[in-house]
């Protein structure tokens, strides 16, 4: 597949798709950053830029 951009986007071939509530940052992050924080039953991947963060929980089955 050669696409740039999302102009050929297929939603129905979505893997995952969740709702999550977007947080503020307690300091501005100039670079869009993912990172993953561990948990009792998986870990949380917190993705955040500029003053805005979300953090989606991912379990293990």
């Amino acid at each position: 597949m050669n696409t740039w951009g999302a102009y050929s986007y297929k939603d129905s071939l979505d893997i995952l798709r969740t709702t999550v509530k977007a947080r503020n940052t307690a300091a501005t992050l100039e670079d869009f950053s993912v990172t993953f924080k561990p948990t009792e039953y998986g870990s949380d991947l917190l993705m955040g830029w500029d003053d805005t963060f979300v953090e989606i929980p991912i379990q293990k089955l």
